[in-house]
């Protein structure tokens, strides 16, 4: 017994071969099962075959028109730029009258197509256009496909590529170390004290206190290299970190590790403090932290 398919009343009648042997009916008398309308009434597995026909047709159509827009962008990104400046003015009016850019003088028209590479198979709209002082700038926002800018003035065009950017020399930023450096204060005294740390392993290892902004007092830790200041890190009780931008990555007590043959590198400051106070002076601490390693 065979089913009506009812996938068969989707397909076009030119979707199926008249030119077929008669295929037995309902009934088993062959009525009118070489044409079209016997075969859609016939077997399933005549439909998936049908159907997955059609289907593999349109995608092969589908992937050679792909394959034709995007040999059409290739040829014309290595092609020189045949628009001039009232062609391009006129590509621009037929897209959207609204969007004159000679109405529109010094704003920005974003939202049009391509004239170089018509926005790809998905006629994407990423082209923008900005008329000022006679010049009208052109770009196409599809780096990775177009990304070709132009210029075009009355008198005649330019026309250049996207070049890469200039690295343009910065001005070195002053780095403002050792301002506002009070001495320990001494809530922090007593802090260090808790924690088994003499004045005198403080004052060694250049220890201070510094007047925040909030009108608070934070625990310096300076990171010297010799006598020069190459680094502040701070720290408010309870347990809050920051460090004055700009300084040197350097290692807090770096001068007690010269030399060494061996030596303890720990992961904070008060580490470092806690091993000079136990008579292990070749340590020295990390300056963001063992989960930011050495560099």
């Amino acid at each position: 017994h065979i089913r009506r398919h009812p996938a068969m009343e989707l397909l076009p009648r030119s979707a199926f071969p008249r030119d077929l042997p008669a295929v037995p009916g309902r009934h088993g008398d062959g009525r009118d099962r070489g044409t079209a309308q016997g075969w859609r009434s016939g077997c399933p597995l005549a439909v998936a075959a049908v159907t997955a026909a059609v289907t593999l047709q349109w995608r092969n159509a589908r992937c050679r028109a792909f394959r034709t827009v995007r040999a059409a962008e290739l040829h014309g990104a290595n092609q020189e730029d045949e628009h001039t400046f009232d062609s391009m003015l006129e590509h621009l009016r037929c897209q959207n009258p609204s969007m004159d850019p000679i109405q529109r003088e010094g704003e920005y028209i974003n939202g049009l197509v391509c004239p170089w590479c018509n926005g790809g198979f998905k006629r994407e709209k990423n082209f923008s256009a900005r008329y000022k002082n006679g010049t009208l700038w052109c770009r196409c926002w599809r780096k990775n496909k177009c990304g070709r800018t132009a210029t075009y003035r009355r008198t005649g065009r330019d026309f250049w590529r996207p070049a890469p950017p200039r690295a343009t020399p910065s001005k070195p930023k002053e780095v403002l170390l050792g301002q506002n450096m009070i001495e320990l204060a001494e809530e922090h005294q007593e802090w260090f004290r808790n924690r088994g740390i003499s004045k005198e392993t403080l004052e060694r290892n250049r220890v201070c206190s510094k007047q925040t902004k909030n009108g608070k007092t934070a625990i310096v830790f300076p990171y010297y290299e010799g006598e020069k200041l190459v680094a502040e890190k701070f720290r408010a009780l309870p347990k809050t970190f920051w460090q004055t931008p700009g300084g040197q990555k350097s290692l807090y007590g770096v001068d007690d590790v010269k030399d060494q043959k061996e030596v303890v590198i720990t992961e904070g400051e008060i580490d470092k403090l806690s091993f000079d106070e136990a008579g292990i002076s070749w340590s020295a601490s990390l300056q963001n932290g063992a989960s930011a390693g050495f560099d």
